[in-house]
């Protein structure tokens, strides 16, 4: 998922896998701001010099002073320098960053500074990475003025617009805070999205949403009942995430409800990206139609539940 979303923002880059984590990348300046962009990564770092292991405090100053060099025009006498260290030990790390204040006559911070740097050690040598990641978590979307009360996780937002793929219209029949709706737009250019909601203040919140996000001009919100509303054309995609909360008495019927709906506004060959509960799965699939095909769910967490999104073609 993380490879496919960079090469959907044509980021040229090569990517390491440290760990569950953590990816290390190789790329050069101009991409940089490309990167700070994306969505789902958090924690992903541009590789920039690696430090050889030596016993010896003085041997490995001098190593030290031979690598930093390489920083000159990542990091200048107006850069303020932060530093975290994973299997370092403080005196090292310290050896470290005092060598790249000598060097560049830079400042020094214990919090978050303008160069945020991740030094760890890895195979007998120090690897030094810069963060160009997001420095806010994922759940606090510059976008997002208003949550519903049962919002989903706008990374799940964005694996489930990746799933579903390039459309030229898109439909969200449970729109919410408009997650999905604005994870697929930005994900995907030059595409419409359709959103629709029953309850008034979600509407009226999420259109706030709609317009921090600067992507307003490409949806259309209307507030309305899924299943009494009347649309004029038909698309050639569904994403959505249904209401599953424990106030439903049975969300396989509201499952089989919602997918006799949705025949009514596809396309042929059309689909559907949605979310259903794990411990639910097995009888909503008995109960699908037969013209309907699933691929193999994507199993997940949301709100402390085990989901399952669903991609499901209509032949």
């Amino acid at each position: 998922m993380v490879a496919l979303e960079i090469k959907l923002k044509n980021v040229e880059c090569s990517v390491e896998k440290l760990d569950d984590r953590l990816l290390i990348l190789d790329t050069d300046e101009h991409n940089v701001q490309k990167l700070r962009r994306l969505q789902t990564i958090t924690r992903l770092e541009r590789m920039l010099i690696e430090i050889p292991y030596s016993r010896s405090m003085k041997e490995f100053r001098i190593n030290c002073r031979k690598a930093l060099i390489e920083l000159d025009g990542i990091v200048t006498k107006e850069s303020i320098v932060s530093a975290r260290g994973q299997g370092v030990k403080r005196k090292r790390l310290l050896v470290i960053l005092r060598e790249i204040q000598r060097l560049f006559k830079c400042k020094l911070s214990r919090s978050l500074g303008d160069v945020d740097l991740s030094i760890r050690f890895l195979s007998n040598r120090y690897i030094v990475s810069l963060n160009v990641g997001t420095f806010q978590p994922l759940y606090r979307r510059w976008y997002t003025y208003y949550k519903s009360r049962a919002s989903i996780h706008p990374i799940i937002a964005a694996a489930m617009s990746i799933i579903a793929g390039r459309s030229r219209e898109m439909l969200d029949p449970f729109c919410g805070s408009l997650t999905i709706p604005i994870e697929y737009l930005r994900m995907w250019p030059c595409t419409y999205a359709t959103c629709i909601d029953i309850d008034r203040v979600t509407v009226l919140n999420s259109i706030r949403n709609a317009l921090l996000s600067e992507i307003y001009d490409r949806m259309l919100i209307i507030l309305s009942d899924f299943f009494n509303i009347k649309l004029r054309k038909n698309y050639d995609l569904i994403v959505t995430d249904p209401p599953r909360g424990l106030r439903l008495r049975s969300s396989i019927a509201f499952y089989e409800k919602f997918f006799r709906r949705s025949i009514e506004f596809l396309s042929s060959n059309g689909k559907i990206v949605t979310i259903v509960f794990e411990k639910d799965l097995r009888r909503i699939l008995r109960g699908l139609p037969q013209n309907f095909q699933v691929e193999m769910p994507l199993r997940t967490v949301q709100g402390g539940y085990r989901v399952c999104i669903l991609s499901i073609h209509v032949r």
